[in-house]
């Protein structure tokens, strides 16, 4: 088995191989992450769903058994037992999984770890901090973070998130609720964002597609650069008469442009600026 090192100690971990999997879910995640439980040879042995035929799809892609019952999962004997489900779920099926064996983890930013408290002999966080959509034909690369209810049953997430992705570290579950806010700023405010550009093009008959190579020169940067550092456009040069005219534009389309006086005067803010907008 390899070994690698993670988090700030450097404490070495070893990747846990062949792992008996039962998956609780069908949804985005729990899909993503069959796929790449699988594609690193672990046995899913079970998928569960509280509507038979989303287990039935999920599981016959995963060549699992599908079930729709918690106790059926009990008798899978799993290793790990993988709770991907929305949050408001997880407390439903917290209380009620009660496994002989193995570890479970979820896959909550915003859930503690002791939500599965009683759950199994062990259990924990496998987190992954991505974007996930189980249309995406390429599994973007995902950072899992781990926690676990003592040393060795995080060693065992740990190594088992390793089989499933070269970027894994532990994070509590502090840490990993504040990274969880940094994700909805980094992801799902600035796709809103691309929403509104896009509903705008449309109104316009302006071609939203243009934009992309923008985009995608603005995301690429960071890899190079600290953020502020990669800043541009008029709120920055203190450009007052450019945002003058992009307000003007805006006088029908209220929330869009509620949305851009909130961030042109942040970004002064941020970087000292006055402006009147």
């Amino acid at each position: 088995m390899n070994q690698f090192y993670y988090g700030t100690g450097f404490a070495p971990v070893h990747e846990t191989k062949d792992m008996k999997v039962a998956l609780i879910g069908s949804g985005n995640v729990a899909t993503v992450l069959g796929r790449k439980i699988k594609a690193a040879h672990h046995t899913i042995a079970m998928v569960y769903s509280r509507q038979l035929e989303k287990a039935e799809v999920l599981a016959g892609e995963l060549e699992a058994t599908a079930v729709d019952t918690l106790e059926a999962v009990e008798t899978a004997q799993a290793d790990i037992c993988i709770i991907a489900v929305a949050d408001t779920a997880l407390q439903v099926i917290a209380p009620t999984l009660r496994l002989s064996k193995g570890i479970a983890v979820h896959t909550s930013g915003a859930s503690d770890m002791d939500i599965l408290r009683g759950t199994a002999p062990g259990y924990g966080v496998l987190y992954p901090l991505q974007s996930i959509r189980r249309e995406t034909a390429q599994v973007p690369v995902t950072p899992f973070l781990t926690e676990g209810s003592s040393p060795a049953v995080l060693d065992t997430i740990t190594g088992f998130a390793r089989t499933l992705s070269p970027l894994v570290d532990h994070a509590s579950a502090a840490d990993r609720l504040k990274l969880h806010l940094a994700a909805v700023f980094t992801s799902n405010f600035s796709n809103h964002l691309y929403t509104l550009a896009a509903d705008y093009c449309k109104a316009q008959k302006l071609d939203f597609d243009l934009l992309l190579p923008l985009i995608q020169e603005t995301a690429a940067r960071l890899s190079h650069y600290p953020p502020s550092q990669t800043q541009t456009g008029p709120a920055i040069r203190n450009d007052q008469g450019t945002i003058a005219k992009h307000l003007a534009l805006l006088h029908n389309n209220t929330d869009a442009a509620e949305v851009y006086r909130v961030l042109t005067e942040s970004i002064s803010r941020y970087y000292g600026l006055r402006l009147d907008c």
